[in-house]
């Protein structure tokens, strides 16, 4: 398991709030946005120079994400909302502690079932999780930043030139 910390953004400490609370019904939602924005993308690269996908590799990527909707299940029951929250709690301090001084916390997941990988026959996967705290941002608005994807050449010039949205994800209504 690899953990990052990257510093970047001021901020206060995370707490929870009203805003915690509201957004842990819809965490499942999220975290499924989640999945087909970190994990799918890498899948539509490798199809777009192999344009027909083996079945056994499908197949891995569909145990894969069984899997890891499973395990974000579980983190809710426990009430894990955030990755950190599954951290001991010396370690969950320390990446709190972190988040607050306007750091990010990026770890590289790696799914698996009877603790072991799942391998995916002529296929990668890259999972990638972060958190970033964001003073005085409400969940709504990040949603609808998010979801600007008209307006994102001008919201992160000079690294995004043009953006064009070829299709909503159907989870996309959830919200």
């Amino acid at each position: 398991m690899t953990k990052t910390v990257l510093k970047n953004l001021g901020g206060h400490p995370l707490r929870r709030s009203q805003v915690h609370k509201q957004a842990h019904q819809l965490a499942r939602q999220l975290q499924k946005l989640v999945v087909v924005f970190w994990i799918l993308p890498g899948l539509a690269v490798i199809s777009s120079r192999a344009a027909d996908l083996k079945p056994e590799t499908v197949a891995a990527f569909d145990r894969y994400i069984g899997a890891t909707e499973a395990r974000m299940d579980n983190d809710l029951r426990l009430n894990q909302f955030l990755v950190v929250d599954r951290l001991p709690d010396s370690q969950r301090k320390e990446a709190y502690d972190q988040l607050q001084m306007g750091q990010f916390y990026i770890e590289e997941l790696k799914t698996q079932e009877d603790h072991h990988p799942i391998p995916i026959p002529n296929g990668l996967i890259h999972h990638w999780v972060g958190v970033a705290f964001i003073p005085k941002a409400t969940l709504s608005e990040t949603i609808a930043l998010l979801g600007d994807y008209e307006d994102e050449p001008a919201i992160y010039k000079p690294e995004v030139r043009r953006a064009k949205l070829l299709e909503l994800p159907s989870i996309h209504s959830a919200f």
